[in-house]
């Protein structure tokens, strides 16, 4: 299909779509006014097209502009002929059918529809992604926090974020609705009140805008409003001189109005018009900046594709107004982040759907130290259900939902930060008990330094579990936020945080007792930027960060055997395509790391060093000075080299690394070259000399070996103590410490959260 093929299939299905919801909203309505029947109207007037032409002018005379104006306007436009008429006959029945289950009407069952309709090109340029509707409730009930709180999604899509607002203010509404001395008269009165002055929604889609206001009209169809905050904000050709941004206008540092446009006429209908002009039917409205909630799952839309639908250049001018560290890099999704914080009241909350990018990506940094400095972060929340790395539909990104409240000047709040996983896919009662309890659990400050206190679901542990964290952590390592929700099991989270001196040795778990041995990498290190092999000894270099110089690394999975010989001073490869074995002349180092990988489906090693052939993957060349031990002695590079990858290899070196990574669909994860620069591995530089040749005793005595699937090597050291994983974990552990810690469990806590996340990336 071309694209014009596909701009014609949206505009088709966004009319059939607004005479679906409008056939829905009449049907509801009929059952308190005294208006005629379809059917009989059809029977009287002669066509289906008539009928409902009929039946939506009266209803529309009631009170119902924004819903039925749109309708007529289709039917006004649609053809005559059977065609037509046997698809108004089966809107009729569709919408019939919804009617009669009442379940159906409240849960966005057309956002379900369009959203499905969408075309490939523009759902992917607008980056539209559907919000399951219990990840929107889980999302509403933790962050609304009154009956009366002013909600706003910049980029509300059908309006299941909105919806889902209206159902918990209208659960906290309810006490209120039956006391004395309120200001509550009925829920015809509540109703009008959240769609008149508490809830708005804008969209660049001129149909999602119409479905949002349709679907907050239909929680009470008999109940009438004058006028709604949801409204159409169009973007205009990125080349127009003086370009529309959609929300993102209300970034204008110089203007607080946005230019909105509430009536679709003529070729305007349905989503394939992104570029239409702004009409004589406009109007410019002021927008609140002291909202109590802004809600969004904001379009992720990366920065190249965001170029071809709007002015970028504008955006990032208008973003660097309010916060000049944007780089600019993220695509659409920071710039609304950084709308909502401007627009939401000291006190309110920013409740987000955002791709994991958002807490260990570079790009993100500045929104990372934006919360870090104005808010207090309250929930961090991961779905690990199988076969949902995210909380929207029809994308295998990995998400994040963020519930964050803006502190009010000179205000510090200490209390910590909930990370849940939810590990399977849940239903709107589940999600809104799930809140229920995080709400409540949260404000208790649960640490993650007390281990027999963190099952926050007694009796719903199929649900998920929580773990809780200082603000000073967030607030202190805003490098990477991720490392705090990358694993399950508390235990693991714990020591990673111990070896990062985060947490005291005293308090690391599995008996782990390692007291100032480890560093970051590039405290005495220097790690390479990378560059991928295309072809048999054809080379690219890919810079993978914005203003970086790139250099290289090495692309193994086309390359048979990648090493370093004994007296080598430069790694070599071995290509069986060229019959060859030539220098790798550009940047290399004594230690191989690995880019990253599957690490349920292809992860064997992490780390490689002399005579040890890399194979399959793409690594990262660092290079390491030579070193002093702390009783004297000298460390060469290559002896370094074999110390850090016996270490990184490791069980205990691998979960720092694991925690570091930058997830992208489940189990699969990779590394940027700032995040590998930060990650804690053992330093040589704080080990004595035995110490040092204990690790290099541990690396040469598994060096010669095939190593299997991570996991399988797992599986195996469970059953086999002579296997070669817990070989290499003892003698690690033999080097480094006195005692020897539980690595049994420990490899038992690993194996079970890989599988986990296999789980989440296959279903």
């Amino acid at each position: 299909m071309s694209n014009n093929d596909d701009s014609v299939r949206e505009n088709l299905t966004s009319g059939g779509l607004i005479l679906f919801d409008a056939t829905s909203f009449y049907g509801v309505l009929r059952q308190s006014e005294d208006l005629d029947s379809l059917r009989r109207l059809k029977r009287s007037e002669g066509s289906w097209r008539e009928a409902m032409t009929t039946a939506f002018e009266e209803a529309y005379q009631i009170n119902y502009e924004n819903i039925f104006l749109h309708a007529i306007n289709v039917l006004d436009i649609l053809p005559t002929g059977q065609d037509s008429e046997t698809a108004l006959e089966e809107i009729y029945d569709a919408a019939q059918y919804v009617v009669s289950r009442s379940g159906l009407l409240q849960q966005d069952l057309s956002g379900r529809i369009y959203h499905s309709a969408l075309g490939k090109t523009l759902a992917k340029n607008f980056a539209t992604y559907y919000t399951r509707i219990p990840s929107s409730d889980l999302l509403a009930w933790l962050a609304v926090e009154k009956w009366d709180d002013k909600v706003a999604d910049f980029a509300c899509g059908s309006g299941t974020l909105p919806n889902s607002s209206y159902g918990r203010k209208l659960s906290l509404a309810l006490p209120d609705a039956i006391e004395e001395d309120n200001d509550i008269d009925s829920l015809d009165d509540i109703h009008r009140r959240f769609i008149e002055e508490d809830l708005t929604g804008l969209d660049a889609m001129s149909y999602a805008a119409h479905l949002t206001i349709v679907n907050l009209a239909m929680q009470r169809p008999r109940g009438q409003f004058r006028s709604s905050g949801v409204y159409h904000v169009p973007v205009s050709d990125p080349a127009n001189t003086s370009p529309r941004l959609g929300s993102l206008d209300l970034l204008n540092p110089h203007s607080n109005s946005l230019q909105v446009q509430q009536r679709m006429e003529g070729d305007s209908i349905g989503p394939g018009k992104q570029s239409m002009e702004v009409s004589a039917e406009r109007e410019e409205i002021r927008v609140d900046k002291d909202y109590d909630v802004v809600i969004m799952n904001p379009p992720f839309t990366r920065k190249d594709r965001a170029t071809e639908i709007l002015n970028m250049s504008k955006v990032n001018e208008y973003a660097r107004a309010h916060n000049e560290d944007m780089t600019g890099q993220t695509g659409l999704a920071a710039p609304f982040v950084l709308l909502g914080h401007q627009h939401l009241k000291e006190g309110g909350r920013l409740a987000l759907v955002l791709p994991t990018a958002i807490v260990n990506r570079y790009s993100w940094d500045a929104v990372r130290e934006m919360l870090a400095e104005n808010y207090h972060v309250e929930h961090m929340l991961v779905s690990w259900g199988p076969g949902l790395p995210a909380w929207s539909e029809d994308t295998a990104l990995r998400e994040i939902q963020i519930v964050a409240r803006k502190l009010g000047d000179g205000e510090s709040n200490g209390r910590g930060t909930v990370v849940t996983h939810v590990d399977k896919d849940i239903d709107f009662a589940q999600a809104r008990e799930i809140a229920q309890k995080l709400n409540r659990t949260e404000k208790s400050n649960i640490s993650i330094r007390e281990p027999n206190a963190l099952n926050l679901f007694s009796g719903m542990t199929k649900l998920g579990a929580s773990k809780s964290f200082p603000a000073a952590f967030l607030n202190n390592h805003t490098d990477n936020w991720y490392r705090y929700a990358a694993y399950r099991e508390p235990d693991l989270v714990r020591l990673m945080l111990s070896l990062e001196g985060i947490l005291s040795s005293q308090e690391a778990p599995y008996g782990v007792n390692l007291d100032n041995v480890t560093s970051k990498l590039d405290d005495f290190a220097d790690v390479h930027l990378f560059l991928k092999n295309i072809k048999p000894a054809g080379y690219q270099v890919v810079d993978d960060e914005p203003d970086g110089e790139a250099d290289w690394t090495v692309n193994t999975s086309t390359i048979n055997k990648m090493k370093l010989e004994e007296d080598d001073v430069q790694w070599v490869y071995e290509d069986t395509n060229l019959k060859v074995t030539e220098p790798f002349n550009y940047k290399t180092g004594s230690l191989l790391v690995t880019e990253g990988g599957d690490f349920y489906h292809s992860m064997r090693i992490t780390a490689t060093a002399p005579e040890q052939p890399a194979t399959g993957s793409v690594w990262f060349p660092v290079d390491i000075p030579e070193l002093e031990t702390t009783d004297g002695e000298s460390v060469t590079p290559r002896e370094a080299g074999k110390v850090v990858a016996a270490w990184l290899n490791s069980s205990l070196g691998f979960v720092p690394l694991f925690g570091y990574r930058a997830e992208v669909r489940g189990a699969r994860g990779k590394y940027k070259t700032r995040q590998l620069r930060r990650v804690t591995v053992l330093d040589p530089s704080k080990l004595t000399r035995e110490q040092v040749d204990g690790m290099i005793d541990a690396y040469d005595e598994v060096a010669g070996v095939e190593w299997d699937l991570f996991r399988h090597q797992l599986e195996e050291a469970l059953d086999d103590e002579d296997s070669p994983r817990r070989k290499l974990d003892t003698l690690v552990c033999d080097s480094l410490m006195d005692e020897q810690p539980d690595i049994e469990q420990l490899e038992t806590d690993l194996l079970e959260d890989i599988n986990r996340l296999g789980k989440v990336m296959n279903g």
